[in-house]
């Protein structure tokens, strides 16, 4: 093991003793109590400057430089380690050359052995002392267990190895189940000698030293043992001590004593026959600090009122517990000074709970039962709150008494247990004056009154029994207030209270109200008027109402409390005596004034009478209110709370609140007069509506900061000019005109444009000046003036007219609009709309038609548009409504769906609604093919066209061209090209409706129809004639027959005979003799053959025949065919046939063959139809 000790500088120091304890024993855990340094070798070792008597273990020569391979155990020389690779030990500096700061204060750094001689050589590091106490180990940085060691504290030199010493161990065990935190470090570790010079020996933890004993005389040396920690730590730890000691055997005077009350040990005195070294003679000492669970009292804290009872928590309350028997000693038992940290001081947290922790509560604990005060520093409280330390209780009247607010713990105080304030202690309901809900109240500090001429105040009056015959005054306290706001843009809301809220006499009116003018002014004064005295004091109740209604949209800019005595009930239903005053009554009102506070309203409290006045009741009043009271002259205006002896001066102190902010302004009122009012009266007229514009213009001095004001929807239909008056100016002037609206006219009275008055003095004032829609007018610089404008209104009447406009869409982008009314005639069959209306009068929509109007309405009121419309799918089956939505509303354009509710203009509203309707029309074209006649046509074979508004509906069936086609309706020429030798029949078109007539070609599409046609083409027969005709002239012979056979297709031989007589009724269709004519021949290839020649003509003559659909539907002329006649032959009569006969026969057989062939044709020949 290699390390170097340097100074600041990095120059070696020498002359150095190092204390060395290990190896660190890896196999147990490390527990922070010093467990893995229990039971290693501990060895000083002096630094080998090359002084030839040196025997110690440092083997390098060099002053400042260690190498150390084994180590002597101090106390027992028989103990020795041999130091391997990478163990772990821990060093600090015994003893250095004076100025170096070392000692026993310092902690012990770790340092590894070396695993080779090239392993970097840690340095120890050296510095000059400064004037302090010893090294605090938590500011100290932390040094890499085998690099820099850093500084150390001296301590004094042990006594050493001989029979005067004794060895002496202290140690320190944390037991901290339970939850404990602390560590061996936080206590401090000292013997002290019973000597004269009470020497002093400091110990770190598991720290042994060899100490002297007394030399000679019969006397033992004692040594007092102590282990400290801070108060705060302490408190919460038991300590046990014990120690283990040995020593040689011997007599009486040889033993070690300890005592574990007292904390002492006690080595015998050296004599002569009492010998022995620290390694034999020592006591091993343990301070075991086990921790204590506390008993925790929790104080519940509460800001806010919620619901009728719930209370907001309220993190940040500071409290503290004092000592004390019948009152607080103003000494913590923690023995902390002032506001320091320790275990009787609390801060409540987001749960409002301030929790302390109090130690030494277990069995033979100093705190077991113990009862302490729970009491407030005046910075107890987080930002935006204030402490009440004393609060007004005693009777519900008279002046009462200020009484302390804090509470004393209960008599049981135990380790591990609660005690709470809503529960154990603080909490109470019997009638003692401090009896309280459990909950710490503070209050929260009272927000500013917004700077303007104009407020919004709700006014809560108490109306208890204790009142009496003074409610009247009360009444005229109100009014005096009510009165000096007509004139501004103010608005009051009212509630009662006594027992309860509403008070039994009175009812509550949450929502603010103008009282601008003053038969605003007079109405709102009714609703009190009729109240009287009765019942107690609710304090709670009349804040907590008046908070609940204190939202957005209903805000109040102040709550104004006019009580005549402190609280004697709170909640709902009540709970309290109705006659006395203890902490929960009024600790339940602050709550209550908190929540209206909470929200940016000023609460101001007037106490009047007896029951309100004094110091005592002003505690209350400035609890539920704020911290200033009114001075009596010159605060008024931010005063928190007043005390006064009657209600007059109460009205007083409300009026001059009222007008407070109002001096030096210009306030203007908005009437407007009905139309249904003469002309001329302002009878009826009511403040005007959010809207109206006034511009300050042309002053004289003053000057308008603000010169553009616009009533706002708060019913004042007033709006106020600050004025500044420059150069000490008295008075100015300045004109006021107003943006005059649509319909509305200007209403003069008594010849002026404005009607005027002093808010301060009451006194008319006149006008200077009446410019258009407007006045000009002088204000005094310490006085208010309001101007009230009338205008006439417009008339209400309203009507109402709805137009139709249908949008017909033909999916391909093209549109056709009809207007209804107008375009009745030309609006597609099918298509219907019922318009209906609601009002003026029938709340329930009802038929109108379209273009007529209805008459009757009122501007403002709604009017509902619907229709019903219809699509008659027999008649338009493609057609669909795509679309319903008034498009126009005046002269303006909307899209708004139906129904459609609007609130009238005045005079004429006039709509539109517009439906749009999408109709496919479809047309598709049909090819069908007859080849009964052997045609050869397919269908792709054929073009079919369909010639109409709709371009390009060309092509072949199924082709998309032709197929489902979306077409404009109209009429479309039907066509078709394709291959000859077919006879077409007539086009056929039809619907869903049914068929469609086609006249020349030609059929009508209808909207929204999906058509379809069809032409069918049919392939016509051929046939062929011939002529028989002798060779050499044009005689015509009769009596040949013939047959025809086809190839192609294949027709077996059919038999013709030459038919001479009309009907004709076989094959040949012509009746002239030696003509031949034949019908209804499939298209195919044939071979005509003479197969009978006329008599005395040679036969044998044939000719092909090709029917296509080229000559399909035609006769082929085949012409004439020639027969030359046959040489005449004699024959002898005798024994045979004379030519006669052969003639006849000939004949015969001849006619038998017709006759046969006529046969075999009907019944072979195929139907053919014949063009």
């Amino acid at each position: 093991m290699r390390w170097r000790v340097a100074d600041d500088g990095d120059v070696l120091v020498g002359d150095t003793s190092i204390m060395v304890e290990g190896p660190r024993n890896e196999e147990v855990a490390d527990d922070g109590n010093g467990s893995q340094w229990q039971g290693v070798v501990s060895a000083t070792v002096t630094d080998n400057a090359g002084q030839p008597d040196y025997v110690g273990a440092d083997l390098d020569p060099e002053a400042g430089v260690f190498l150390v391979k084994q180590l002597t155990h101090d106390l027992d020389p028989a103990v020795a380690h041999d130091v391997l690779a990478n163990e772990h030990f821990r060093v600090r500096p015994a003893a250095a050359p004076e100025g170096f700061v070392v000692g026993d204060a310092t902690s012990w750094q770790e340092l590894a052995s070396a695993a080779s001689a090239d392993d970097p050589l840690g340095t120890l590091v050296l510095t000059v002392p400064t004037k302090q106490g010893p090294v605090d180990e938590s500011t100290a940085p932390s040094a890499a267990k085998s690099d820099l060691i850093t500084p150390f504290a001296l301590i004094a030199t042990d006594c050493g190895n001989t029979s005067d010493c004794a060895g002496l161990r202290m140690t320190n065990v944390v037991v901290n189940t339970g939850g404990g935190t602390a560590t061996t470090a936080d206590w401090a570790l000292k013997a002290v000698r019973n000597n004269p010079a009470l020497d002093e020996y400091a110990f770190t933890n598991g720290q042994t030293r060899t100490v002297p004993r007394n030399v000679g005389g019969s006397t033992k040396a004692v040594y007092s043992l102590t282990a400290t920690a801070t108060p705060a730590i302490q408190a919460l730890y038991t300590t046990t001590f014990a120690c283990t000691t040995a020593e040689p055997s011997g007599n009486s005077n040889n033993t070690t004593d300890v005592d574990t009350n007292a904390r002492t040990v006690a080595f015998g005195y050296r004599s002569n026959n009492n010998l022995g070294t620290p390694a034999t003679r020592y006591a091993y000492c343990t301070f075991t600090h086990t921790f204590t669970t506390p008993a925790n009292i929790i104080v519940k804290v509460g800001g806010d009122r919620t619901g009728v009872s719930g209370v907001t928590n309220l993190a940040g309350v500071v409290l503290y517990l004092n000592t004390g028997g019948s009152a607080p000693s103003g000494t913590r038992p923690d023995g902390v000074a002032g506001d320091g940290a320790g275990w009787a001081r609390c801060v409540s947290d987001v749960n409002g709970e301030c929790t302390f922790a109090v130690p030494g509560a277990g069995t033979g604990g100093p705190n077991r039962d113990a009862r302490f005060w729970v009491v407030q520093p005046a910075n107890g409280v987080p930002a935006g709150w204030y402490t009440n330390p004393n609060l007004r209780t005693g009777d519900g009247t008279g002046a009462g008494t200020s009484t302390a607010y804090r509470f004393q713990t209960g008599t049981l105080l135990r380790a591990g247990q609660t005690y709470r304030s809503t529960s154990q202690f603080m909490f109470s309901t019997d009638e003692d004056a401090t009896a309280s809900g459990g909950t710490w109240q503070q209050s929260r500090v009272n927000p500013s009154l917004t700077q303007a001429c104009g407020i919004s105040a709700a006014l809560v009056l108490d109306t208890s029994g204790s009142v009496g015959s003074a409610i009247e005054d009360l009444k005229d306290a109100s009014d005096a207030f009510v009165d000096a706001l007509v004139g501004t843009p103010s608005r009051m809301a009212l509630f009662s209270f006594s027992t309860n809220s509403p008070s039994v006499s009175g009812a509550n009116y949450p929502s603010l109200t103008s009282v601008a003018t003053p038969s605003q002014a007079a109405a709102f004064k009714t609703r009190y008027s009729g109240w009287t005295s009765t019942g107690g004091t609710n304090w709670d109740r009349g804040l907590a109402v008046p908070a609940a209604a204190n939202v957005p949209g209903n805000h109040y800019d102040v709550v104004i409390v006019i009580t005549d005595g402190s609280p004697t009930y709170f909640s709902s239903p009540v709970q309290g005596s109705g006659g006395e005053t203890r902490f929960v009554e009024t600790e339940n009102g602050i709550f209550s004034a908190n929540a209206i506070k909470a929200n940016g309203t000023r609460v101001i409290a007037f106490g009047v009478g007896s029951g309100a006045t004094g110091a005592a009741n002003a505690l209350n009043l400035r609890a539920i209110s704020g911290q200033t009271a009114y001075n009596g002259s010159s605060n008024g205006s931010s005063a928190d709370y007043f005390q006064t002896s009657n209600y007059a001066a109460v009205g007083n102190a409300l009026r001059a609140l009222a007008l407070g902010n109002c001096a030096g302004q210009l306030t203007v009122t908005k009437m407007v007069v009905p139309n249904t009012s003469p002309v001329g009266s302002i009878v009826g007229a009511a403040p005007a509506v959010a809207g109206w514009t006034f511009t300050a213009s042309n002053p004289s001095g003053l000057t308008a900061p603000d010169p553009v004001q616009t009533t706002v929807a708060d019913g004042t239909g007033t709006v106020a000019f600050p004025l500044d008056f420059a150069g000490g100016n008295l008075s100015g002037d300045v004109t006021i005109t107003e943006t005059q609206q649509p319909g509305y006219s200007l209403v003069p009275v008594g010849g002026q444009n404005a009607v005027c008055r002093n808010l301060v003095t009451g006194a008319s004032v006149v006008p200077i000046g009446n410019p258009a829609d407007g006045f000009r007018v002088s204000v005094p610089s310490t006085e208010a003036v309001n101007c009230t404008v009338y205008n006439r209104a417009p008339s209400l009447a309203a009507t109402v007219q709805v137009l139709k406009n249908w949008v017909v869409e033909d999916g391909l982008g093209n549109s056709e609009s009809y207007q209804i009314p107008g375009d009745e005639g030309s609006l597609p069959d099918g298509l219907a709309a019922q318009l209906t209306l609601t009002g003026p009068t029938d709340p329930n929509p009802t038929n109108q038609a379209w273009g007529t109007v209805r008459a009757n309405y009122v501007t403002g009121n709604p009017v509902t548009i619907n229709e019903i419309a219809t699509i008659d799918t027999q008649k338009l089956p493609g057609c669909t409504m795509t679309s319903k939505l008034v498009t126009k509303q005046n002269a303006g354009t909307i899209s708004e769906a139906i129904p459609y509710t609007v609130n009238l203009a005045q005079g004429p509203n006039t709509f539109e609604v517009t439906n749009t309707v999408t109709c496919e029309t479809k047309l598709t074209l049909v090819k069908s093919l007859t080849n009964d006649n052997g045609g050869t046509s397919v269908i792709a074979d054929w073009t079919l066209t369909a010639a109409g508004p709709t371009a390009d509906v060309s092509g072949k069936t199924t082709q998309a061209t032709v197929t489902n086609r979306l077409v404009v309706p109209g009429d479309y020429t039907l066509s078709e090209e394709g291959v000859p030798g077919y006879t077409p029949e007539a086009w056929t078109c039809a619907s869903a409706a049914g068929s469609l007539p086609v006249t020349n070609g030609s059929v009508s599409v209808p909207m929204g129809a999906s058509v379809t046609c069809t032409i069918v083409n049919d392939d016509k027969p051929g046939g062929v004639s011939w002529s028989k005709v002798a060779t050499g002239s044009s005689e015509l012979l009769a009596g040949s027959e013939w047959e025809i056979v086809g190839t192609s297709p294949v027709v077996p031989a059919d038999e013709i005979s030459d038919c001479v007589s009309a009907p004709c009724s076989g094959p040949d269709m012509d009746p002239a003799v030696g003509k031949f004519e034949l019908r209804d021949l499939s298209w195919g290839s044939y071979t005509v053959t003479e197969t009978k020649a006329p008599p005395g003509y040679q036969g044998g003559a044939s000719f092909p025949v090709v029917v296509t659909g080229a000559n399909a539907g035609t006769i082929i002329a085949a012409g004439s065919i020639l027969n030359d006649q046959q040489n005449g032959v004699a024959l002898p009569l005798t024994g045979g046939m004379s030519t006669e006969l052969f003639t006849l026969w000939g004949t015969g057989i001849g006619l038998l063959a017709a006759l046969m062939s006529v046969v075999y044709w009907r019944r072979f020949r195929r139907p053919v139809m014949t063009p």
